[in-house]
Protein backbone atom coordinates (compact mmCIF):
# COMPACT_ATOMS: atom_id res chain seq x y z
CA UNK A 1 0.00 0.00 0.00
CA UNK A 2 1.32 3.43 -0.88
CA UNK A 3 1.29 6.38 1.52
CA UNK A 4 1.25 10.15 1.39
CA UNK A 5 3.37 11.43 4.27
CA UNK A 6 2.67 14.71 6.05
CA UNK A 7 5.56 16.58 7.66
CA UNK A 8 5.77 19.56 9.97
CA UNK A 9 8.63 21.96 9.39
CA UNK A 10 9.91 23.60 12.58
CA UNK A 11 11.46 27.06 12.84
CA UNK A 12 14.89 25.48 13.27
CA UNK A 13 14.40 23.82 9.86
CA UNK A 14 13.81 20.32 11.24
CA UNK A 15 11.29 18.23 9.29
CA UNK A 16 9.23 15.81 11.37
CA UNK A 17 6.78 13.22 10.08
CA UNK A 18 3.36 13.65 11.70
CA UNK A 19 1.08 11.42 9.64
CA UNK A 20 1.38 8.67 7.06
CA UNK A 21 -1.89 8.69 5.10
CA UNK A 22 -2.66 5.28 3.62
CA UNK A 23 -3.25 5.05 -0.15
CA UNK A 24 -1.54 7.91 -1.94
CA UNK A 25 -4.38 8.04 -4.49
CA UNK A 26 -6.15 10.19 -1.90
CA UNK A 27 -3.69 13.02 -2.61
CA UNK A 28 -2.57 13.86 -6.17
CA UNK A 29 -4.85 11.51 -8.12
CA UNK A 30 -7.85 12.73 -6.12
CA UNK A 31 -7.21 16.32 -7.23
CA UNK A 32 -6.26 15.39 -10.78
CA UNK A 33 -9.49 13.38 -11.16
CA UNK A 34 -11.51 16.41 -10.11
CA UNK A 35 -9.90 18.79 -12.56
CA UNK A 36 -9.45 16.43 -15.48
CA UNK A 37 -13.12 15.50 -15.20
CA UNK A 38 -14.25 19.12 -14.99
CA UNK A 39 -11.86 20.69 -17.51
CA UNK A 40 -11.07 17.86 -19.91
CA UNK A 41 -14.26 15.79 -19.65
CA UNK A 42 -12.42 12.64 -18.54
CA UNK A 43 -11.49 12.03 -14.89
CA UNK A 44 -8.73 9.67 -15.95
CA UNK A 45 -7.08 12.04 -18.46
CA UNK A 46 -4.26 12.69 -15.97
CA UNK A 47 -3.06 9.15 -16.56
CA UNK A 48 -2.08 10.19 -20.09
CA UNK A 49 -0.20 13.30 -18.95
CA UNK A 50 3.45 13.39 -18.04
CA UNK A 51 2.80 14.71 -14.54
CA UNK A 52 6.35 16.00 -14.19
CA UNK A 53 6.80 17.83 -17.46
CA UNK A 54 3.24 18.58 -18.56
CA UNK A 55 2.41 22.16 -17.69
CA UNK A 56 -1.37 21.71 -17.81
CA UNK A 57 -1.80 20.82 -14.12
CA UNK A 58 0.65 23.51 -13.03
CA UNK A 59 -1.07 26.13 -15.17
CA UNK A 60 -4.46 25.25 -13.64
CA UNK A 61 -3.00 25.91 -10.18
CA UNK A 62 -2.14 29.43 -11.34
CA UNK A 63 -5.33 30.16 -13.28
CA UNK A 64 -7.45 32.94 -11.72
CA UNK A 65 -10.56 31.41 -13.29
CA UNK A 66 -10.25 28.35 -11.06
CA UNK A 67 -11.65 28.97 -7.55
CA UNK A 68 -9.03 29.61 -4.86
CA UNK A 69 -9.86 26.34 -3.03
CA UNK A 70 -9.21 24.35 -6.20
CA UNK A 71 -5.94 26.16 -6.84
CA UNK A 72 -4.88 25.48 -3.25
CA UNK A 73 -5.50 21.73 -3.71
CA UNK A 74 -3.62 21.70 -7.03
CA UNK A 75 -0.67 23.52 -5.45
CA UNK A 76 -0.48 21.11 -2.51
CA UNK A 77 0.07 18.15 -4.79
CA UNK A 78 2.93 19.82 -6.68
CA UNK A 79 6.43 18.73 -5.69
CA UNK A 80 8.04 20.73 -2.89
CA UNK A 81 4.89 22.60 -1.80
CA UNK A 82 5.02 24.17 1.67
CA UNK A 83 2.04 25.57 3.53
CA UNK A 84 3.23 28.54 5.56
CA UNK A 85 2.47 28.18 9.28
CA UNK A 86 0.75 31.58 9.36
CA UNK A 87 -1.63 30.32 6.62
CA UNK A 88 -2.67 27.02 8.25
CA UNK A 89 -6.21 28.17 9.16
CA UNK A 90 -6.79 29.84 5.79
CA UNK A 91 -5.63 26.76 3.83
CA UNK A 92 -7.64 24.50 6.18
CA UNK A 93 -10.80 26.41 5.20
CA UNK A 94 -9.93 26.21 1.50
CA UNK A 95 -9.40 22.45 1.74
CA UNK A 96 -12.74 21.93 3.51
CA UNK A 97 -14.46 23.89 0.73
CA UNK A 98 -12.58 21.96 -1.96
CA UNK A 99 -13.67 18.62 -0.49
CA UNK A 100 -17.29 19.80 -0.24
CA UNK A 101 -17.22 20.90 -3.90
CA UNK A 102 -15.35 17.87 -5.22
CA UNK A 103 -17.13 14.94 -6.77
CA UNK A 104 -14.72 12.66 -8.55
CA UNK A 105 -15.75 9.11 -7.69
CA UNK A 106 -12.69 8.38 -5.54
CA UNK A 107 -13.40 6.65 -2.27
CA UNK A 108 -10.23 7.95 -0.58
CA UNK A 109 -9.45 11.62 0.02
CA UNK A 110 -6.69 12.93 2.29
CA UNK A 111 -7.69 16.59 2.26
CA UNK A 112 -10.08 16.43 5.22
CA UNK A 113 -7.34 14.78 7.30
CA UNK A 114 -4.79 17.37 6.13
CA UNK A 115 -7.21 20.15 7.09
CA UNK A 116 -7.57 18.52 10.52
CA UNK A 117 -3.77 18.42 10.92
CA UNK A 118 -3.51 22.08 9.90
CA UNK A 119 -6.01 23.02 12.59
CA UNK A 120 -4.30 20.80 15.17
CA UNK A 121 -0.90 22.45 14.56
CA UNK A 122 -2.00 26.04 13.90
CA UNK A 123 -0.90 27.20 17.34
CA UNK A 124 2.44 25.38 17.46
CA UNK A 125 4.95 27.95 18.72
CA UNK A 126 7.82 26.56 16.66
CA UNK A 127 5.98 25.88 13.41
CA UNK A 128 7.36 27.07 10.09
CA UNK A 129 5.14 25.06 7.78
CA UNK A 130 3.74 21.77 6.56
CA UNK A 131 4.86 19.75 3.54
CA UNK A 132 4.08 16.44 1.90
CA UNK A 133 5.77 13.43 0.35
CA UNK A 134 3.10 12.59 -2.22
CA UNK A 135 3.84 8.88 -2.52
CA UNK A 136 5.93 6.32 -0.70
CA UNK A 137 6.54 4.68 -4.08
CA UNK A 138 9.00 7.34 -5.23
CA UNK A 139 11.96 9.26 -3.83
CA UNK A 140 11.14 11.49 -0.88
CA UNK A 141 11.88 15.01 -2.07
CA UNK A 142 12.25 16.30 1.49
CA UNK A 143 15.41 14.27 2.04
CA UNK A 144 18.68 14.15 0.16
CA UNK A 145 21.13 11.29 0.09
CA UNK A 146 24.61 12.00 1.42
CA UNK A 147 27.00 9.60 -0.31
CA UNK A 148 29.83 10.31 2.15
CA UNK A 149 27.86 9.28 5.21
CA UNK A 150 25.51 6.88 3.39
CA UNK A 151 22.55 8.55 5.13
CA UNK A 152 19.54 10.63 4.20
CA UNK A 153 19.65 14.22 5.37
CA UNK A 154 16.59 16.46 5.54
CA UNK A 155 16.15 19.13 2.89
CA UNK A 156 16.80 22.52 4.47
CA UNK A 157 13.76 24.73 3.89
CA UNK A 158 15.57 27.74 5.30
CA UNK A 159 18.39 27.63 2.73
CA UNK A 160 16.98 25.41 -0.03
CA UNK A 161 15.58 26.79 -3.25
CA UNK A 162 13.49 23.90 -4.64
CA UNK A 163 10.36 24.53 -2.57
CA UNK A 164 7.60 27.12 -2.90
CA UNK A 165 4.99 28.52 -0.52
CA UNK A 166 1.34 27.72 -1.30
CA UNK A 167 -0.15 30.91 0.18
CA UNK A 168 2.37 33.07 -1.65
CA UNK A 169 1.50 31.52 -5.03
CA UNK A 170 -2.24 31.90 -4.33
CA UNK A 171 -1.71 35.58 -3.52
CA UNK A 172 0.41 36.20 -6.63
CA UNK A 173 -2.24 34.55 -8.81
CA UNK A 174 -4.89 36.78 -7.23
CA UNK A 175 -2.76 39.85 -7.97
CA UNK A 176 -1.87 40.60 -4.37
CA UNK A 177 1.50 42.15 -3.62
CA UNK A 178 3.82 39.53 -2.14
CA UNK A 179 7.09 40.37 -0.41
CA UNK A 180 10.03 38.63 -2.05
Amino acid sequence: MSYTTVYLIHTNGAIKEIAPLENSHGFGPYVWNCFCGELLGNIHAWRDLDLVSDEKLESWARDKNIPRQGRAALLLVENQAVIEHARFIEIMGLLHKFVMDADNGFSVCHFSKIAELLEQHANDADGLGMCFDPSSLSDNLWFEYDEETDKEIPYDVKTGTRHFYVGEVLDKTDGKVVKE
